[in-house]
């Protein structure tokens, strides 16, 4: 029964071409494979680099590079820490930038790898670096502490790193999973665990305290006791997630590797096109609520805070209360509601189907477009079918199990399933035959 529904849910939307403005070296970047993207207490936006960094005013970028002093000019990761100095990691080692005078760290100076992929600060305000081959270096006043597995660390191919809001140290590997350093110990969890790969390419915590992680094969969450794993039955791609983000509703972002942008709104994922390049490799939001993310020979592309849309009663939306949701072949949405129908939104208007239009109800649970062009509204007294053919009500006196209908799934053999509050009827279109499943 729970594999089932996980399957119902597996709808997912085609969002928008979203209208990104784009940056690249005709706008003043040094290069256009963007891998880490911070903001100053200035406002500045700085994006890392193949070729050094850029820091943007809104109207120009003025960059830095080995010639300018840097330890190397492949830029993967920038950090800035509680005293406003920028953290530079390169493929040479790291370089702080403070007032403009540079300082460098690099093997030869106690650094275990001079590849630098992450950088966090903890809460006693030491900096840890993850570096790609030498496990983790701390900065600890004057002194750089390696991890590495000489000394016990468990990984030397480390990805990224982060601070978590209790101050843990979150390590991703890509060979051990994650691991957590909580002051006194080092904790690795990984696919035993219930992790979804031991591959692990990033680390996220959102604003409710829970950890996403992104590996090789998609991404997982983690509460402290239990991981979920997200995949295709809920819309998930298995694919690797360079980047995982939340924006300022509270949406999680997703950059794939070689993929373009998800977005999940915490039921539905949302693929959205419009950015100059689809292979993602970092993502940020400013202090305005913009997104940016810097991509491999794309560029950067910003989405201003303000793209949403937002569609209230006052629009014409039959209700602010929104439950199940679809989208035609011809890009018209249908909104349900709990006792007021359905709205549909074509065109800037929105217009209604209630009872009077044919429906068995107006308390909508579920909507589905099948592969016939078909809509199907479940509802809280059967469900209804809008087809080419009319429109037919079914519930239990004509071949439903229940009447409560909570979820309507189409599978790719063009079967209906619907989920009903107590059981799960099979909806043969050939044969117009229903039948009872649980």
């Amino acid at each position: 029964m729970a594999l089932l529904f996980g399957a119902l849910n597996a709808n997912a939307f085609y969002g928008q071409s979203l209208n990104f403005q784009h940056y690249s070296t005709d706008n003043g970047l040094p290069q256009s494979t963007v891998y880490d993207i911070v903001q100053d207490s200035d406002g500045f936006i700085w994006f890392g680099t193949e070729a050094g960094i850029g820091r943007f005013d809104g109207l120009k970028v003025k960059t830095y590079s080995l010639a300018d002093g840097l330890a190397g000019n492949n830029v993967p990761s920038l950090f800035i820490d509680s005293h406003k100095s920028l953290w530079i990691g390169t493929n040479g080692g790291i370089s702080i930038l403070y007032e403009n005078e540079i300082k460098n760290f690099t093997t030869a100076n106690g650094l275990s790898d001079d590849f630098i992929l992450g950088i966090t600060e903890d809460n006693d305000g030491n900096i840890w670096i993850a570096t790609r081959y030498g496990g983790a270096c701390k900065f600890e006043g004057n002194k750089i502490i390696q991890f590495t597995l000489e000394t016990g660390f468990p990984s030397d191919k480390l990805t990224d790193v982060m601070t978590d809001s209790k101050g843990n140290i979150w390590f991703s590997s890509a060979d051990k999973g994650i691991i957590k350093y909580n002051g006194r110990e080092f904790i690795i969890y990984n696919q035993k665990d219930g992790l979804l790969s031991n591959n692990a390419t990033t680390i996220y915590e959102d604003k409710n305290g829970l950890l996403w992680i992104g590996t090789d094969r998609g991404v997982t969450t983690f509460n402290g006791k239990m991981f979920f794993n997200f995949s295709p039955k809920e819309g998930f791609p298995e694919e690797e997630v360079s980047v995982i983000l939340e924006d300022a509703h509270g949406d999680i972002w997703l950059g794939l590797y070689n993929d373009g942008i998800l977005r999940y709104d915490g039921r539905k994922i949302f693929r959205h096109a419009g950015l100059e390049s689809d292979e993602i490799r970092c993502g940020f939001l400013d202090k305005r609520g913009d997104l940016w993310f810097g991509t491999f020979l794309g560029g950067v592309s910003r989405l201003p805070a303000d793209w949403f849309e937002i569609y209230s009663t006052y629009n014409g939306l039959a209700d602010k209360a929104v439950y199940p949701m679809a989208q035609d072949d011809k890009g018209k949405m249908y909104f349900g509601h709990y006792d007021k129908g359905i709205s549909v939104y074509e065109n800037g208007y929105f217009s209604r189907l209630t009872t009077a239009s044919g429906l068995i109800s107006n308390n909508l649970g579920s909507i589905l477009y099948d592969s016939h062009k078909n809509l199907w509204f479940g509802t809280l007294s059967g469900i209804t079918k809008f087809g080419k053919d009319g429109i037919e009500s079914y519930n239990r006196k004509n071949g439903l199990k229940n009447d409560y209908v909570l979820k309507v799934f189409e599978d790719t053999k063009g079967y209906i399933w619907i989920g009903a509050q107590e059981g799960i009827t099979k909806y043969d279109p050939v044969e117009k035959t229903f039948t009872e499943v649980v």
